[in-house]
């Protein structure tokens, strides 16, 4: 009757509802049905999932910083919140190149870019599956390594520095460029209340 013309109706409200709200849509659309009223549902239905599919890619690119791929700031807190909630325990490693403004000053922002490109990847490459690697803004980088000690991270901080210390930074126009970094490490806990800055200020301090 009535009621069974109406239902189609309803669903589509609940679930434009949801999507309105910012929340996945709960309610199952059907989508088989031939008649008008049927084809716009899957319609519908169609047009949600893209649009969900384009919001979390959207999500997940806000969350990388352009320039090297690595987790920005917003990325970082995120998935440590993650992890706090699994009770996880590690160590974070904040590295800072120094003087790095010389790159900039001597070689143009272009070519400074090139550098900050190539440690992202250097760093990459020191990186466990677990482990996660952010810049932290401007020339800091962060490491993120779950179930590592201090000493642990130590290690870590030492075997990156000195990897830094003998690579040849390519310069396009001027050959290569030496570059050293300042690293500190700090532990990480599992406390849903830390925030990442406390973390940071305990490695700058290390």
């Amino acid at each position: 009757g009535l009621a069974a013309v109406l239902r189609p109706i309803g669903l589509l409200e609940e679930a434009f509802t949801a999507f309105e709200a910012g929340h996945a849509p709960q309610v199952a659309l059907p989508e088989r049905h031939g008649d008008a009223v049927g084809r716009l549902m899957a319609r519908t239905a169609r047009l949600m999932r893209m649009t969900e599919t384009r919001i979390v890619a959207a999500e997940r690119l806000a969350e990388r910083d352009p320039l090297t791929g690595l987790l920005n700031r917003r990325g970082l807190e995120r998935s440590l919140a993650a992890r706090r909630g699994l009770g996880e325990r590690g160590a974070l490693l904040m590295m800072d190149l120094d003087h790095f403004k010389r790159v900039n000053d001597d070689h143009g922002h272009d070519e400074g870019d090139r550098v900050l490109r190539e440690m992202a990847e250097l760093l990459r490459h020191q990186m466990r599956r677990p482990d996660l690697a952010a810049r932290f803004g401007g020339e800091e980088f962060m490491l993120i390594l779950p179930g590592t000690d201090v000493e642990g991270a130590s290690r870590v901080a030492e075997h990156v520095r000195r990897t830094i210390e003998e690579l040849d930074f390519i310069i396009v126009e001027n050959g290569t460029v030496r570059l050293t970094a300042s690293l500190g490490v700090a532990a990480t806990t599992p406390a849903p209340g830390e925030a990442l800055d406390e973390h940071v200020a305990a490695a700058d301090r290390a």
